[in-house]
């Protein structure tokens, strides 16, 4: 080594360590990880949903397929596609059965050709994938590959917003704010604009240079369930290399597709054009996750690693090219980082400020140069310090020297998360798969990268030190390793699937570590994405909804939540507890102990769980959210009650001219101890009959053991001849708190000579607060039966005891 090169390495390193001793420790996760629930709950009602992608392409060199993952671990789904033509027109294939965590393909040729559709027809549209599930199930990309031309486009799926016929319910203009750029002179790019409303829509597309000079409008128009192709000619005569799109409609959020790509067939160049991810509502007891900064991952510089199996003198060049999304100017402070002997080096770049709108190529091969790294051979990672959520959009990846080879990666927002998953890798027909892992933190993480296979799972351990990183080939893994650390191996003969990293010590735990991927097949020269999915909460609730407790008494409530795996955990004690009015009832842990008699609603929080992000995007924060928690309404009851009233409505002739129809109604209106005014409609009673004294008639007086609310209306009823006939809902008359009021129905028989007979009843009359009784007592009903046309008859005894 030359003098000059071993100052240079001085310099590097006294530059790099003087970087990293300004920065702040950044920790690795050290949660409370919850327990698995011993008794599952019930999910969620499932219900009707689907996710759409697109665009897919065929012609006699465009094949297009689509992967399908099935992202929950404890169930299959069924899945039915819905191939949408540009034109409009509409095709629902067979249904797709997913097990779990079970993956599947669907060629999109050959599905047109069981249609009736010539396999050289020149087709585009997009797809809608629909299911019947409580969230999301699926994770899923297609890709389009023209081996011929050496060309690929890889477009992910999202959840857009329901299908109208009446029109959005409050139409508003959104905006998507999308980067190209030209690796040389002659790529062109095209526009693809996806409606999956079931009415026409209209989209203005303005197209940018680097400095956010306006280059060309273009309106589309897009008829109902149909697509559009814009050719992004700009591109052709613009003075710079890179630059924005701005897409504009006025309709509900995400009912418009947009994507895009750039190509040139005479080289084999191909990529796909970014656009920034939708703002989502932040969901109940979640906020914003705020990231640590963008990183991308697996950037390759020098010749190409030989176990990728290359040609001879293959060459990469990386590029990355952002753009500022926002209308303020952002700072970004560029780190390199990259393995040299054994462990984690690093430089740090010059801070940039880039302007409103403004795109920037950020000059990967200068910066190799400036970090001392001319003659760099292998992958490095690229991270982008942006001081929490910058709206930065960006675009990077690796181009041979050909321009026939090019290697996109995501742009991952660094942000704390649960499992990861790879929604799709191959090793067959000449594919392998790549995935790189950086640990952010200074700390040591270990991880698991977990692969499903039918009936069960083989776990592959990655152990990485502070802010190191990994690159390997899933074909490593799946060759054979020997049994996992539970004895499991790979059964023979896969050759695709998908993964999982997650925490060594369990599959919920918090991790920080960013992943990409990339399916790639050296004799085709191509190279496509995956879709990546977020574990996390998919919902959470409190198990008791809503509860009861006595006063001076205790409830426990539990925290519940359901990730998207479809694994439900315990975060009651993680969790922070919230009582509405702590005068009525307070709680600790989930134990809620009785204070006075009134309502509350307690809440709970756990701001460390993750939120479920299925289809996130190759670009920005995964999860984008984090926190869950529930609440339930609840009611504290009396200790005791006591029937302070007891008031004979008495005895009707209920239907006047007829002689054998007679029903007896009577009001009971309740109290507490205390007398206070109380909310009964947690409240119910139970009236059991214990004797009765004119089993001729009265053998419905007392209702048996029927259950009913208190403070409600009850239907009235006569039995004539045996035959109970409804007369009328029947209110209590008073607004005395605590109240009740039930009918009681006689078997009527035909009368004697007299007219006039007489029953008595008595029922134990129980009153429960959600389940617990709070008080039983004893009713006595003296009923006069008398037939009397059109004469009212009055009972003459009731008592309480």
């Amino acid at each position: 080594m030359s003098v000059r090169a071993i100052r240079i390495s001085i310099l590097v390193l006294l530059f790099t360590t003087i970087s990293l001793a300004q920065q702040p420790k950044v920790l690795a996760p050290h949660d409370p990880i919850a327990p698995k629930v011993k008794q599952p709950i019930p999910l969620p009602a499932a219900v009707s949903g689907y996710i759409a992608g697109g665009p897919w392409m065929v012609d006699a060199n465009f094949k297009s397929t689509i992967y399908l993952k099935n992202i929950v671990e404890t169930s299959p789904i069924t899945v039915t596609p819905v191939l949408h033509v540009s034109n409009g027109k509409r095709y629902a294939l067979p249904a797709i059965q997913l097990e779990a965590s079970g993956t599947a393909t669907l060629d999109v040729n050959s599905s047109l050709q069981a249609l009736g559709i010539a396999p050289y027809a020149t087709l585009s549209g997009w797809v809608e994938l629909q299911y019947r599930w409580p969230w999301a199930p699926l994770c899923a990309v297609i890709r389009n590959v023209d081996t011929t031309h050496s060309l690929i486009f890889t477009f992910g799926y999202e959840a857009p917003g329901p299908l109208s016929p009446q029109g959005p319910a409050a139409a508003s203009r959104q905006v998507a704010e999308g980067l190209w750029w030209k690796h040389e002179a002659n790529v062109t790019g095209f526009l693809s604009l996806s409606n999956t409303t079931s009415r026409p829509m209209q989209a203005l597309v303005q197209i940018s240079d680097s400095h956010a000079t306006v280059l060309g409008k273009h309106t589309v128009n897009i008829s109902a369930g149909g697509m559009k192709t814009l050719n992004l000619q700009e591109l052709e005569s613009a003075a710079t290399k890179e630059g924005g799109i701005r897409v504009s409609y006025t309709g509900e959020p995400e009912t418009l597709l947009i994507n895009g790509g750039l190509e040139d067939p005479n080289v084999g160049y191909s990529a796909n054009l970014r656009f920034a991810p939708p703002v989502r509502p932040v969901p109940p007891f979640a906020h914003a996750t705020t990231q640590m900064g963008i990183a991308e991952l697996g950037l390759m510089a020098g010749a190409a690693d030989p176990m990728m199996r290359f040609p001879a003198g293959t060459t990469f060049t990386p590029y990355s090219v952002v753009r500022n999304v926002s209308n303020a100017a952002v700072n970004v402070k560029p780190t390199l980082w990259w393995m040299q002997s054994g462990g984690p080096a690093s430089f740090q770049l010059p801070q940039i400020t880039i302007g409103p709108y403004e795109t920037r190529n950020l000059d990967l091969a200068a910066s190799l140069v400036a970090a001392g790294l001319k003659n760099f051979n292998g992958n490095f990672n690229l991270v982008l310090d942006t001081q929490g959520n910058s709206g930065l959009l960006m675009a990077g990846g690796s181009v041979d020297q050909t321009n026939t080879y090019v290697f996109e990666v995501g742009a991952r927002g660094i942000v704390k998360s649960a499992g990861k998953s790879l929604s799709y890798w191959s090793t067959g027909n000449g594919d392998d798969t790549m995935v790189m892992l950086w640990n952010p933190a200074d700390e040591a993480q270990n991880f698991i990268f977990r692969i499903p296979f039918a009936g069960g799972h083989y776990d592959y351990p990655v152990q990485l030190a502070p802010k190191a990183s990994r690159t390997f080939n899933v074909s490593e893994i799946v060759a054979g390793l020997g049994p996992d650390a539970e004895g499991n191996v790979i059964p023979s003969g896969i050759q695709e699937g998908s993964a999982k990293i997650i925490g060594d010590k369990a599959d919920n735990q918090n991790i920080l570590v960013v992943m990409d991927s990339g399916v790639y097949n050296v004799r085709k020269a191509t190279c496509g994405g995956s879709c990546q999915n977020c574990d996390g909460a998919s919902s959470s609730s409190v198990i008791t909804d809503p509860f009861g407790v006595v006063v001076a008494m205790t409830n426990q409530e539990n925290l519940t939540t359901t990730y998207c795996s479809g694994s439900q955990y315990t975060l009651t004690g993680n969790s922070s507890w919230s009582s509405s009015k702590t005068s009525v009832a307070t709680v600790s842990g989930g134990l809620v102990r009785g204070v006075s008699p009134g309502s509350l609603v307690v809440s709970a929080s756990d701001p460390t769980v993750p939120v479920c992000a299925p289809q996130c995007n190759p670009y920005g924060s995964c999860p984008a959210y984090q926190g869950t928690g529930g609440s339930s309404p609840g009611n504290v009851c009396p200790s005791s009650t006591t029937v302070s009233t007891l008031t004979p409505l008495g005895l009707t002739l209920l239907f006047p001219g007829i002689k054998t129809g007679i029903g007896a109604v009577a009001s009971m209106q309740v109290s507490d101890s205390t007398g206070q005014n109380w909310n009964g409609t947690n409240v119910t009673e139970s009236l059991i009959q214990r004797s009765n004294t004119c089993p001729s008639w009265g053998q419905n007086i007392c209702s048996g053991s029927s259950t009913f609310p208190v403070g409600q209306g009850y239907q009235a009823a006569v039995s004539v001849n045996g035959v109970i006939t409804p007369v009328g809902p029947v209110f209590p008359g008073t607004q005395n708190i605590f109240y009740d009021q039930h009918t009681e129905t006689s078997n009527v028989s035909v009368l004697d000579a007299s007219g006039i007979n007489s029953c008595q009843a008595v029922c134990t009359q129980t009153y429960y607060c959600n389940g617990i009784p709070i008080g039983t007592h004893t009713i006595t009903m003296q009923f006069i039966k008398a037939l009397i046309n059109g004469t009212h008859v009055t009972s003459t005894e009731v008592s309480k005891q």
